[in-house]
């Protein structure tokens, strides 16, 4: 019914045989993982590995629909690697870090449309996250540089988390007026609170996780609903809690 997807984190699940078992256990079938996977990073892996993971992959019934890149958009050649490994295993989106950096440079403009580009030859989603830390921190900002590479990138992250940390209604004062709601792919499903940003769990804190997802599916939403580590110690048990605590705001909805 809903597109429920998970990043497991390496505390929890080591491996790509681990990360795919918690998965299963978790029932959910959509996985995100980063570009370092079983000690190696995606884009360096030899054919034979990267047969090795479609392979898994294929025997598990599992699909990778987000891959969180690790090197900033001016390095090309990274990028043109992971792509065609992307490509092979059959991944949907690929998210594109930001950095730490509190101003926005045309070196980023000029290197997000090139990953843009390539992207659009493999038919892969490229897609921005907003960061509390970085020069996508509010809705205008994310605005910004969408209206730079709106014909070439495809669609945003919406993280409520992330706004909860600057103290800004992630419902109220971002995605309300936002002309980008069109553009979520991803809704991360976390929450926390003003007093110190501290997380907790779904609903229990002033992210508006209820209101987001309501209004994103009375808008047709066909993205996913993400499950990332966002509490420090994260292990299985958070996981479940996590995940069954918004089945619960679902299905009160």
């Amino acid at each position: 019914m809903y597109n429920f997807s998970i990043l497991v984190d390496d505390g929890v699940a080591g491996d790509l045989q681990s990360k795919i078992e918690i998965c299963s256990r978790l029932m959910i079938g959509n996985m995100e993982v980063n570009d370092r996977l079983d000690g190696s990073c995606i884009a360096d892996c030899s054919g034979e590995q990267i047969e090795n993971i479609r392979n898994l992959l294929i025997r598990n019934n599992k699909k990778i629909v987000l891959l969180n890149c690790g090197a900033y958009v001016t390095e090309q050649e990274y990028y043109k690697k992971i792509f065609r490994k992307a490509h092979l295993l059959g991944i949907e989106n690929i998210n594109v870090p930001v950095g730490k950096n509190d101003k926005l440079d045309e070196a980023f403009i000029d290197g997000l449309k090139s990953v843009c580009e390539i992207g659009a030859s493999y038919g892969i989603g490229i897609l921005l996250e907003n960061s509390s830390c970085s020069f996508l921190s509010t809705e205008k900002d994310v605005s910004q540089v969408y209206k730079k590479v709106r014909n070439q990138c495809t669609g945003l992250i919406f993280n409520p988390l992330e706004f909860v940390r600057l103290k800004r209604h992630p419902f109220f004062h971002m995605f309300y007026n936002s002309r980008l709601k069109n553009d979520i792919r991803f809704l991360r499903v976390n929450d926390g609170l003003f007093l110190d940003g501290n997380p907790v769990f779904p609903a229990k804190g002033n992210a508006e996780i209820k209101e987001l997802a309501s209004i994103l599916l009375a808008r047709g939403f066909k993205g996913y609903f993400s499950f990332s580590p966002y509490f420090k110690n994260m292990n299985i048990n958070i996981y479940m809690e996590v995940i069954e605590s918004f089945k619960r705001l679902l299905m009160e909805m």
